[in-house]
């Protein structure tokens, strides 16, 4: 009888487990579709297509310089690099 219930059991877990093996496949085939689709967001044809047209490089009177060490107040912000 208890032979009967241990594979009864044994079974059981076998099932659970199965199911569970069956889940996680699929949560890793979502995950790399999802990482995919990050992937493709982030290619420079995508990103450039969603920079509006008037969006232009920065002019070299719009950059300001900092020091790579700060000594001052008066360091702080410098238009020369």
């Amino acid at each position: 009888m208890s032979v009967v219930w241990m594979r009864t059991k044994i079974s059981q877990s076998a099932d659970r487990i199965s199911q569970v093996e069956i889940e996680q496949k699929k949560v890793n085939r979502r995950l790399q579709d999802i990482g995919a689709k990050i992937a493709e967001s982030h290619t420079p044809e995508v990103l450039k297509a969603g920079i509006p047209a008037s969006v232009r490089p920065s002019l070299r009177e719009q950059i300001i310089w900092v020091p790579d060490s700060y000594g001052g107040p008066q360091q702080l912000a410098s238009s020369n690099p």
